[in-house]
């Protein structure tokens, strides 16, 4: 049932289907029991569709070979062309007609309704057919599938004697070399964490005060020794300062609303609490344990019903309950009992109103409603904490199984089999860092290593092309703004020695090697914590990884395409979106739109900042299709926002000797307002774009072309120019219908400023048509190293192409606005 939270109540529907009234909370005894019922109907469930048990093994030697394959495929495939696109859809079954699947064996899913028992048939190539039946809308096979084509079919089953039809055959591909991506039973893995020693969320060299000795924990007793002599400091500073804790509460999110999370107060107490605590447990030392259990009251005086509970923030909710479980692990035998009771309480309501609202209820199932990025991570750190908790709450057994074939099987829902993530950049990397003490808790006690899944490895590629030290910036969606250079190179090294992965690896190569801990002055720095403290040490030779990749690749199932104009050295990068992922979440209204880098620095960007989800400036400016390098009409209107089905597609990619060709379509982002968007890019070396748009409407518009940067824009003649710190860009227009040139500073609605020492500037750029038409077509010639004036002609023909001639190449946009290079 629906779980909707309004200001000021509470509304919430208990699984056994009794409506609780807006503004009270159910008994903990009526939640108990309805719990208990949905326990045992899981247990059941398990019981009749548990596979037999399972083993894992994959040697570094097998990881070097898929590495090795990877390599090619992604140096014939990604750069060779053209690519005709993807039809990939949100609400689809998986995998869809055509796709090519890198995931061994892949996840099998079909979409959330109707609800019921799936009985599932696969048709592998020259072996006998296998027949499944299972509960719900996914299942992952225990074995991989061989290489090559095969199809699948289901139907629904809705009682045990009346089935739907069966569904169309679906024709996929395993790809040769594909990574092998197994999902153990979840019973299994749930034996493996109850067997588990404690402290479960740490791996097995790592779990008592002598551990340290070890020389293969030499680089942690240079973290130790970092964070032992700052948590001394705040210690004496806890003893002599009653308020010391104050210290944490420096930023309030939605100051409007005096009842909301302190989000930066919650996660500095709960990040410093689990430093002490994995001190405490390696050394032994007491103002690490003192520390520890301050800070471990604090969280446990929060409030369940209050600002940290569910209904006002599930981050924070969930967080809270997620290292409350974590510091029970690791200061259990320092622990009274009195204490270690209140703490299961209190995880364990607030974990289950977590389980209640994503995973239970229908109307917000992960299972049925993957594109929630707080679903996620709420899902992620349930199954952590039942894996921590597998010995200590019985309920934590339903926990996993409700949670971890979600997990393991659909996995991050913004990660395509390709790797390409596509709810932003900046998401792209706060979700990583929030996995990290997930996925090691999980790893530790159970013995499942996400870091080996496909879609975690394949992100290493687009992490490649888009998480660079040479670009400055996170591309597209919420918080482009901003670039985290220290955060990321830890976690590109943190990623290369968890995954063991090549390309991984690389990327780490590109941020060059993090500092060593033992001269990290910044005790709470991401690689000198927690996380840096549970990276293993080796994961391969880094110097095996500097290997050369395509200057532009294509990653369609997010949508996303990267181009640059020669090596990894180019001095000017492209990156352009048109994809399936809409607009929903953290994604704006941009399909079709394009941002560009010189030098590292960004020269076209988005026109608007993320100063909070959902603020005034947020919602009707940074979200919208005018922020962006994109294409509005009447007065700015455009594309849909907060819609996944307001898509994109790229349907070509192509390289051309040193030409990168990408091209997207965004019919259905404008809500059936135009039957044609089409925009065509080319990146033509060294430092120039050529952009055609071809635009139509059933009904005739003003038709509007858009463009921001952080540097001022000037007209000289016909000719827009920027002046950055990094060159001077041109942007040239060789055809557009007669209009008039728009150039203004600033911000419809401005951002509010907590979150920025210094607002950033943006310049703004707009082309308006003089007169309403039904088609209309633009071609800009952009130069980003515009010294004087780009010496370019235009010829056109009878059949509607225009030739685009410039000193060193020659180039055809066809009647639909494609382009070809000779």
């Amino acid at each position: 049932m629906a779980e909707e939270a309004g200001a000021g109540s509470s509304v919430k529907v208990s699984a056994s289907g009794l409506m609780v009234d807006p503004g009270t909370h159910p008994s903990r005894w009526s939640r108990r029991v309805s719990r208990i019922m949905r326990y045992l109907i899981a247990g059941i469930i398990v019981l009749a569709f548990s596979p037999p048990t399972f083993s894992t093994a994959s040697g570094d030697e097998a990881l070097t070979a898929q590495n090795e394959l990877r390599l090619k495929r992604i140096q014939t495939i990604l750069a060779d062309g053209p690519h005709t696109g993807s039809q990939r859809r949100l609400a689809r079954t998986n995998p869809g007609p055509g796709d090519r699947v890198v995931s061994n064996p892949p996840t099998f899913t079909r979409a959330a309704t109707p609800s019921g028992i799936t009985e599932l048939q696969i048709d592998e190539t020259d072996s006998p057919r296998h027949h499944h039946i299972f509960q719900g809308n996914h299942f992952k096979p225990l074995r991989s599938l061989k290489p090559g084509k095969h199809r699948w079919r289901f139907r629904v089953w809705h009682n045990h004697h009346l089935a739907q039809d069966w569904s169309e055959w679906v024709e996929f591909t395993v790809e040769s070399g594909a990574l092998a991506d197994p999902a153990p039973p979840a019973d299994q893995l749930f034996r493996n964490a109850q067997q588990s020693p404690r402290p479960r969320a740490l791996p097995a060299r790592m779990r008592s005060a002598n551990s340290l000795a070890e020389p293969e924990n030499a680089r942690q007793r240079a973290i130790v020794a970092t964070l032992l002599a700052s948590i001394r400091k705040e210690d004496e500073e806890l003893i002599n300062r009653p308020d010391f804790l104050e210290r944490y509460r420096t930023h309030i999110h939605h100051d409007s609303n005096v009842s909301a999370c302190d989000r930066e107060f919650v996660w500095t107490v709960s990040r410093n609490l689990l430093d002490a605590s994995a001190v405490w447990v390696l050394t032994g030392e007491t103002p690490a344990r003192h520390l520890a259990r301050t800070l471990l009251n604090t969280l446990l005086d929060l409030d369940i019903a209050g600002a940290t509970g569910i209904e006002s923030n599930d981050l924070c909710n969930i967080r809270v309950a997620f290292y409350l479980a974590l510091a029970y692990d690791l200061l259990h035998d320092a622990l009274e009992e009195e204490t270690r009771s209140k703490i299961l309480k209190v995880v364990e309501i607030r974990t289950n109103d977590a389980l209640d609202r994503f995973i239970l209820n229908r109307h917000k199932s992960f299972a049925n409603h993957h594109y929630n990025s707080h679903g996620f991570r709420n899902l992620a750190a349930i199954t952590a904490i039942a894996s921590v908790m597998a010995k200590d709450l019985p309920i934590a057994e339903f926990w996993f199984a409700q949670t971890f074939p979600l997990l393991s099987h659909i996995g991050n829902p913004w990660i395509g089999e390709d790797g390409g993530y596509g709810n932003g950049l900046n998401y792209a990397i706060w979700d990583v860092v929030d996995l990290l003490a997930k996925f090691d808790t999980i790893k530790h006690a159970t013995g499942w290593d996400g870091y080996r899944s496909a879609h975690f490895r394949q992100f290493g590629i687009f992490a490649n092309y888009f998480i660079r030290p040479d670009v400055r910036g996170n591309v597209f969606g919420d918080g482009a703004e901003f670039f985290h250079p220290e955060l990321v190179s830890a976690l590109s090294a943190m990623l290369f020695h968890r995954t063991g992965d090549a390309f991984w690896c690389r990327v780490a190569g590109l941020w060059d090697a993090p500092p060593d801990p033992a001269e990290t002055s910044d005790s709470r720095d991401f690689l000198v914590g927690y996380e840096g403290l549970l990276t293993p040490t080796g994961g391969g030779s880094q110097a095996d990884c500097d290997f050369a990749l395509p200057t532009a690749a294509v990653f369609e199932d997010a949508g996303y395409a990267a181009m640059r104009a020669g090596g990894d050295a180019a001095s000017v990068a492209i990156f352009f979106r048109a994809s399936p992922y809409g607009s929903g979440s953290h994604s704006h209204a941009d399909q079709n739109s394009f941002v560009a880098f010189r030098d590292g620095a960004p020269v076209l960007t988005q026109g608007g900042l993320y100063d909070q989800y959902g603020s005034p400036h947020h919602t009707g400016w940074t979200r919208q299709t005018a922020a962006h390098n994109a294409i509005t009409f009447d007065g700015g209107q455009g594309q849909a926002t907060g819609q996944l089905d307001a898509t994109g597609q790229i349907d070509r990619f192509e390289t051309v000797g040193e030409v990168s060709i990408v091209r997207g379509s965004a019919e259905r982002a404008y809500s059936g307002a135009l039957s044609v968007a089409r925009r065509t890019l080319a990146l033509l070396p060294p430092d120039r774009l050529l952009v055609s748009d071809i635009l139509s409407s059933e009904t005739p518009r003003r038709f509007e072309w858009n463009l921001h940067s952080p540097d001022p824009f000037e007209e000289i003649g016909n000719i827009v120019r920027s002046i950055s710190p990094s060159g001077v860009t041109c942007v040239i227009p060789l055809q557009v219908p007669d209009g008039t040139a728009a150039i203004w500073e600033g911000y419809p609605t401005p951002p509010l400023p907590a979150k920025y020492d210094r607002i950033p500037e943006r310049w703004h750029y707009r082309w308006t048509a003089d007169a309403p038409a039904w088609t209309v077509r633009f071609v800009h010639l952009i130069d980003f190293d515009c010294r004087e004036r780009p010496a370019v002609t235009t010829g056109k023909s009878d059949n509607g192409s225009i030739t685009v001639s410039l000193p060193d190449r020659e180039l055809t946009i066809d009647a639909s606005g494609d382009i070809h290079t000779r």
